[in-house]
């Protein structure tokens, strides 16, 4: 049963100047006026012309017409941006869910230099590498395993379509075979999961960024941890940023089999979208791990879930990233393309997440989720050096999921153990078989 909570949003009209294209463009409600009856572009024409004639030295023509952009954009919200060439190109990449390189995650295996993980389909896997993989020569040069791995991560990066070869050995044997491999194309591994040891019918599933190619990655791994014998889920979102609005969506219908998921507000027409009638794990209890670096498409599938009373929400109060984002390339000839905020996106109980609304007018400027259940974190720290520990190893708890089951349990047996309170908390949840339906507290 979904619950309520009913708010009232003003925003006022947004002014977009493109003056680097040469025209400015004024929504009033009267209409549109022409650009050479706006003040502003006889100021923008009086600094370009300045600049170009009095600068100490001759001006990059294009970085001035690029910066102008950015200012604009940074005048709105600390979210829209302008990419040049480059950057627009690197966004593409990460939004495919693809980087460059040679596709492999190394670590110290036993004190040696290992591949930890080949990812699936990328260079690495197809030429032949395992997980557990020894490196014991990059291009012919030894490996010393006394030396800190850092020194091996530039040997191994380089451009698309360069080779690297490796001298290795497969785990637990000691005949050495050589590997070259093309740089190329990889898929990140944005999903992980693997049924827990202190429970074997709890499935753990980690969605680091929503791209577009989250949804089928968690699917594969939901079904994997199904198989395996979980009648249960926690969602790990701490520390996912967001990313693409879709892949959130078709997230959370998974798992939502009927009414609204997501509704927007702005200037643009409103896009509410619903559930769909495909529903795979309507029925699987869920616990959703949430905190201060959850965010945006993150918020999105949280909070679907949360008001539909489908899942658990723990941990600590999300981000507060509300907002919808239109991304395009540049059509007036420019290289690159920008990103500009057009909405904010509420719940569907109506509330609305961006911080800058927040949840009440008595709490401005917090926004965010409030977990159902509340739990701390992080423990209090005597340094900063004992801060950096607890988080590299809970980084390092949570990768777990990654790995080959004979890599994951050398690594278990070399690190310390981790206390991970949101698991325990999510654990004891499951094992209450508590379903969910509560009222909002906030």
């Amino acid at each position: 049963m979904l619950r309520r909570e009913c708010l009232l949003v003003f925003l006022s009209p947004l002014v977009l100047v493109a003056i680097g294209v040469g025209f400015v463009q004024v929504s009033r409600n009267a209409g549109t006026r022409r650009a050479e009856e706006v003040p502003g572009e006889a100021l923008y024409e009086e600094v370009l012309r300045t600049v170009r004639e009095r600068y100490v030295l001759e001006p990059d023509q294009e970085r001035l017409v690029y910066g102008a952009a950015r200012g604009i954009m940074a005048e709105l919200d600390r979210h829209s941006r302008i990419y040049d060439d480059g950057e627009w190109a690197d966004h593409n990449l990460r939004s495919a869910g693809k980087y460059a390189g040679v596709g492999i995650l190394v670590g110290k295996l036993r004190g040696k230099l290992s591949v930890l993980e080949a990812m699936p389909e990328g260079p690495a896997e197809r030429s032949g590498i395992r997980h557990g993989d020894r490196i014991l020569a990059i291009d012919g040069k030894p490996v010393d395993d006394a030396r800190p791995l850092s020194d091996y991560l530039g040997q191994l990066r380089g451009s698309t379509g360069s080779t690297v070869v490796l001298t290795v050995a497969a785990l637990g044997t000691t005949t050495d075979r050589q590997v070259e491999i093309r740089r190329g194309l990889t898929p990140e591994r944005l999903v992980y999961g693997y049924v827990l040891d202190a429970d074997p019918s709890v499935g753990y599933i980690n969605v680091e960024s929503f791209r577009e190619t989250t949804v089928a990655l968690f699917d594969d791994a939901v079904e994997k941890l199904l198989a395996a014998g979980a009648e249960s889920l926690i969602m790990d979102l701490r520390g996912n940023l967001g990313g693409s609005l879709d892949a959130a969506i078709k997230l959370a219908d998974r798992f939502i089999p009927e009414g609204l998921l997501v509704t927007t507000e702005g200037r643009v027409p409103s896009h509410p979208r619903y559930a769909s009638s495909s529903t795979p794990y309507a029925d699987v209890p869920l616990v959703v791990l949430v905190d201060g670096h959850s965010a945006s498409a993150s918020e999105i599938l949280a909070g679907a879930l949360q008001d539909h009373s489908r899942a658990v929400l723990l941990g600590e109060r999300t981000f507060g990233k509300g907002v919808v984002q239109e991304v395009s390339a540049f059509r007036s000839g420019w290289q690159g393309g920008m990103k500009i905020t057009t909405a904010h996106y509420f719940t569907p109980a109506g509330r609305c997440i961006e911080r800058s609304i927040g949840l009440r007018r008595d709490r401005q400027r917090r926004g965010g989720l409030v977990p159902d259940v509340s739990v701390r974190m992080t423990p209090a720290f005597a340094s900063s050096r004992d801060r950096d520990a607890w988080y590299l190893a809970l980084g390092q708890h949570r990768q777990l999921g990654r790995y080959a089951a004979r890599v994951r349990k050398i690594l278990g047996e070399q690190r310390p153990a981790f206390d991970d309170r949101h698991v325990g908390q999510a654990l004891a949840l499951l094992s209450a078989r508590w379903n969910g339906d509560r009222s909002l507290t906030e």
